[in-house]
């Protein structure tokens, strides 16, 4: 009966918490991103119905209050916790990629959130985004100059 009763409450307590974020006052979104937090961990692989609106709450609030990303950064590391392989299709919408030193941030978050290795080829990348990387292999003219620490790769 209680495990019934959890889940009803879901119905009611997520959309609720959802809503309160989309509509925040000054001080209300830091707390309530940090609940949402807490309740993903809570209710783990419950939350897998409402992945789309946090998905979206997550790249909404990302680009509107930036402010708070160490809050939205815990909320991804919670749903990807509680749902590991489901959400690695969630990852590229997770954030839009405006810039590609973001999208590097993104993929480092989501890199050391799942433990894995991720490969991925930018064009021209700055020093900000070679911060991102423990490695890298530098072609030039179609040629490998480099693999190897990102940190060497400039000299």
């Amino acid at each position: 009966m209680g495990y019934v009763r959890l889940t009803l409450d879901m119905q009611q307590i997520v959309p609720a918490l959802l809503h309160t974020i989309h509509n925040p006052s000054a001080r209300g979104i830091e707390f309530s991103l940090q609940q949402l937090a807490v309740l993903v961990w809570i209710i783990k692989q419950h939350v897998r119905n409402y992945l789309d609106n946090i998905s979206d709450l997550i790249t909404e609030t990302w680009e509107k209050h930036p402010h708070v990303e160490v809050h939205i950064v815990a909320l991804i590391e919670s749903v990807a916790r509680a749902l590991n392989a489901e959400f690695k299709p969630y990852i590229y919408t997770v954030r839009d990629a405006s810039t590609a030193l973001d999208y590097a941030k993104s993929l480092r978050i989501m890199t050391d959130i799942f433990e894995m290795t991720t490969f991925v080829s930018i064009y021209q990348a700055g020093e900000g985004i070679y911060d991102q990387f423990d490695k890298v292999l530098v072609i030039d003219q179609g040629r490998q100059v480099y693999f190897g620490p990102a940190k060497e790769a400039r000299q």
